[in-house]
């Protein structure tokens, strides 16, 4: 190994350099530079001759190593002539560098040998780096150069369509990273360095993937790593590029177009090589990371959320509806990503940390935001409610998630949004009054938690035993912030008409809230199996409260007893009336109770506070109740004592 193969190529490198020093300084005063060009292309024949020689004696390695050094030779030869002898014109060192490669090609190929291709790139570059160190390089000559770099590593690009030779490739792309750097940054023109560079990333894209993709193999992993490198060089050195050149407004479009060269190459192997699953999902991921930044460098970080959200919105609709799977994929990253941006930039250093930047147009990319969730989830609910097997597999289980998630963010999203219109048509408004402004916020948001649950519990696609507990969850919080504000938060506190109008509104609230807790009541007792019996009951005693708070921490009414004990009388009469018409015997108990402590509160209490003409008014109105009371249950008795005759009979 080290004495026939090693030994051979350091020979070759050796040789390489002899050569070079002795064109450049060895025979500087025997011979002319036409003598020096000549010699130099002799020398390369020689060894291409001697190494045929000694193939034809089966002298292969030996012959191999001679015709690496030929064809190396002859690279340098050209170069050299054109540009520190000056003894040919452009269009013949075009034409020589053209017929070496060639010939390179074609004596690599026969051989099948890595030696003759490696040694060939080496002797082509080994020319212009010294040329570079002993005389450097301006003007024409930069473009020239890399035409000529260009044109050498085009060998390896024709010699990747039928050999898989990664050594190769690695000492052609080693040789060609600082080459390229040095010319780009060199250039005057960034229009030719750009157009270079592109050209430069194709060609090693396609010499990567030329002899995998025509024979139909995977990629192994030193051409995978190849290609990484070529992409994450390649683009560094086009954005750096572009901004240059003053493009930075273009930038996006850039990423446009490396994402679709790879999603393009992604598609390609899907349909050539279906199962190559590694290598699929390494274009796709590439596709998708420059998607992803085509935001950033288009729109800057203050529009992370809504570019990504836009493109995630129409990347997942158009996926699941036309079953691709990958763009689905994809849009669900990426709208991960938005949620993330948003929540981290716009809400955080934003609203909470006060950026200005930040705070700029956050409505505007919440109800983005919140109402993209809102057609996403709805596309997918659309699509899977006819279909049972899609809603429990991997998608039907992620789309829950979504869904939940969305409702959250959809009342969360209507309380904000509620509250910000309150502070601005009306906080900020000439008629309004300071005092009452806790009192209206809390009002709006328990108002709108209630709509909210009341509007998800009618969308016959959300149901589900999650949504029904939200729903109730959402109502049960409207109902105890009514509750809360009624006991403790008195708003008929300073005698104007925005008192007035504050009480108005509490009272109305009260009335949907008595509603809501009945029905909330009723679907508890359905779910546990109770008897309806309760029902009544707790209600009456919830709205015995709700009125008792009412008169004492609403109107400070508190001191005047015999309004209390009327207005308890009047429930139990309600009461009553109320058992009897729906056959509830617990209520008409309570109704019962009621009358009795209503009447013994009016004997005990009451009567003492009393003029003489308040107390023939009470002994009328509370004879009368009783009285009606007592007809109602003679008309009970009557009825029992009927149905008990006809039974008998």
């Amino acid at each position: 190994k080290v004495g026939l193969s090693w030994i051979n190529k350091i020979g070759i490198f050796l040789i390489l350099i002899g050569v070079a020093t002795a064109v450049s300084y060895s025979y500087n005063t025997w011979f002319n530079n036409y003598m020096k060009g000549i010699f130099a292309f002799l020398i390369g024949g020689l060894f291409i001759a001697a190494g045929e020689w000694l193939s034809k004696k089966r002298r292969n390695v030996f012959a191999t190593g001679l015709t690496a050094c030929g064809t190396s030779i002859l690279y340098y030869a050209t170069y050299i002539s054109y540009f520190k002898l000056g003894i040919i014109n452009l269009n013949i060192g075009m034409f020589l560098s053209v017929l070496v490669t060639a010939v390179s090609l074609i004596l690599s190929l026969r051989y099948e040998s890595k030696t003759i291709c490696s040694f060939s790139l080496i002797g082509g570059y080994l020319p212009f780096f010294s040329y570079v160190a002993s005389s450097g390089i301006n003007g024409t000559n930069i473009y020239i150069s890399m035409g000529y770099l260009f044109i050498l590593n085009l060998l390896i690009l024709m010699i990747s369509l039928n050999r898989n030779w990664n050594v190769a490739n690695y000492i052609s792309f080693i040789l060609n990273v600082p080459t390229l750097l040095f010319l780009v940054n060199i250039s005057p023109n960034m229009t030719v360095s750009i157009i270079y560079t592109a050209l430069t990333f194709s060609m090693y894209l396609v010499i990567v993937l030329a002899y995998p993709f025509k024979h139909k193999i995977g990629l192994v992993t030193p051409s995978i790593i190849l290609l990484g490198l070529n992409t994450f060089i390649s683009c560094i050195l086009i954005y750096t590029l572009f901004n240059k050149a003053g493009l930075e407004s273009f930038r996006g479009l850039l990423a446009i177009v490396f994402c679709g060269i790879y999603f393009w190459l992604g598609q390609f192997l899907e349909r050539i090589m279906r199962e190559e699953l590694r290598t699929k999902i390494l274009f796709y991921i590439t596709s998708l990371t420059f998607a992803i930044l085509m935001v950033y460098f288009q729109f800057g970080i203050h529009w992370l959320a809504m570019g990504w959200l836009i493109e995630s919105v129409l990347l997942i609709v158009y996926g699941y509806k036309y079953k691709f799977k990958n763009f689905e994929m994809g849009g669900c990253i990426i709208l991960g990503l938005c949620l993330l941006a948003f929540f981290l930039f716009d809400f955080m250093t934003g609203v909470l940390g006060g950026n200005p930047d930040a705070i700029s147009f956050f409505d505007i990319k919440y109800l983005s935001i919140t109402l993209g969730l809102i057609y996403v989830l709805f596309t997918y609910l659309s699509g899977l409610k006819d279909d049972v097997v899609d809603k429990y597999s991997p998608r039907g289980k992620a789309v829950k998630m979504l869904k939940y998630f969305t409702l959250i963010n959809f009342w969360i999203y209507s309380t904000y949004t509620a509250n910000r219109l309150y502070k601005i048509f009306v906080v900020d408004s000439d008629f309004f009054n300071i005092h009452y402004s806790r009192f209206y916020s809390i009002i709006l948001f328990s108002f709108v938690t209630f709509g909210v649950g009341y509007l998800i519990s009618k969308i016959a696609l959300l149901k589900d035993d999650f949504v029904k507990g939200f729903t109730i969850f959402l109502y049960a919080l409207a109902d105890i912030i009514c509750i809360f504000i009624t006991m403790f938060m008195p708003v008929f506190a300073y005698g104007d008409y925005s008192s007035y109008f504050a009480s108005a509104v509490l009272l109305a609230y009260n009335v949907l809230v008595f509603f809501s807790m009945r029905d909330l009541l009723v679907t508890f007792i359905r779910s546990k199996s109770l008897s309806l019996e309760s029902y009544p009951l707790i209600m009456g005693i919830y709205l015995l409260a709700n009125i008792t708070s009412f008169f004492i921490v609403q109107y400070d009414l508190g001191d005047i007893n015999l309004l209390f004990s009327f207005t308890y009388l009047a429930l139990a009469f309600i009461y009553i009336i109320f058992g009897f018409k729906k056959n509830y015997i617990n209520i008409r108990r309570l109704g019962l109770g009621l009358s009795i402590f209503s009447t013994g509160k009016l004997f005990i209490f009451d009567l003492g506070f009393l003029s003489i003409e308040g107390k023939i008014l009470a002994y009328f109105a509370f004879g009368a109740v009783m009285l009606g009371i007592s007809f109602i249950y003679q008309k009970l008795r009557d009825t029992i004592s009927i149905n008990d005759h006809s039974s008998k009979f």
